[in-house]
């Protein structure tokens, strides 16, 4: 939720001339990087021991670490340039005291930062190409950092994964554990993730475009559990989120005119379009 939140707060700094009460929303504050140029993709949350909030936010060219935890005055704590200095993608999680870090849209790598010393400073740990040069999102469970549309140079040539799994239990040394190598699935885009089983969305790849439920116990050898690729309004499948319940997901085809999704993946090999929902004509579903 957190998230979601800073979104709109950013979104709503970037309007000029924005009243400072709207939609149920108030302003308190903003924040603009240095950079000549400046524009911002994608941003994430972090609370300290202490109870302090931070957002790990994105631009252009960057990662930025901001003290929010008074909304009426951002501390800028640490910014740190990544290897691509002009994208319009990254994406940011967060595993114990761990950020982790990616972009898509050229050349890039996997960072990872130590939360630990906030709100004094923030200390990268790991920035490297060798687990992937562009990755589109990431999400995690426990120790495993999922890296989705995963893709770069390694011994045998370039490759494009849908998703790469890595055991980030020792952030220092982060390593492979797994993934899904089907070419089949080489333009995954996002994914929801809970225990064993992942979500995946899947775009622009012939006959297995949309939702695919895959059994990752063992992520060396993950397992599909079943797809759902013919459905009302079917578009290009952008994104999901389920429910605490693990009944129902929510689905947003990323195509002008085509409705949020609920489905029912109470049975992963049996999942099933229950309806659509959208809030006027013409919109298009994101996240």
């Amino acid at each position: 939720m957190r998230d979601s939140i800073l979104a709109a707060i950013f979104t709503l700094m970037s309007m000029s001339g924005f009243a400072q009460q709207s939609w149920n929303m108030t302003y308190h504050d903003h924040w603009t990087a240095s950079h000549a140029g400046a524009y911002y993709n994608d941003c994430w949350g972090y609370v300290d021991s202490a109870g302090r909030e931070y957002a790990i936010f994105g631009s252009n060219r960057s990662t930025h670490f901001l003290d929010i935890t008074n909304p009426d005055s951002i501390v800028h704590i640490a910014t740190f340039d990544g290897v691509n200095t002009n994208t319009d993608w990254r994406d940011f999680k967060v595993v114990s005291h761990y950020a982790f870090g990616v972009n898509d849209g050229g050349t890039g790598s996997l960072q990872i930062f130590d939360l630990q010393y906030l709100p004094d400073s923030v200390v990268k740990i790991f920035d490297h190409d060798s687990l992937g040069s562009t990755t589109h999102s990431l999400q995690t469970w426990g120790n495993n950092l999922y890296m989705v549309d995963n893709s770069g140079f390694g011994p045998g040539g370039p490759y494009s994964y849908s998703v790469r799994v890595v055991d980030v239990s020792d952030p220092h040394a982060p390593r492979t554990i797994g993934g899904i190598f089907d070419a089949s699935y080489n333009k995954g885009h996002d994914l929801y993730v809970f225990e064993d089983t992942i979500y995946l969305s899947v775009y622009f790849s012939g006959q297995k475009d949309g939702l695919h439920a895959f059994d990752m116990n063992d992520p060396a050898n993950p397992k599909l559990l079943g797809s759902l690729t013919s459905y009302p309004e079917a578009g290009i499948n952008h994104s999901s989120w389920g429910t605490p319940d693990r009944q129902t997901l929510v689905m947003a085809d990323e195509t002008h005119g085509s409705g949020l999704k609920t489905v029912d993946v109470s049975d992963p090999a049996n999942m099933i379009s229950l309806a659509v929902f959208r809030s006027f004509p013409g919109a298009m579903p994101h996240n």
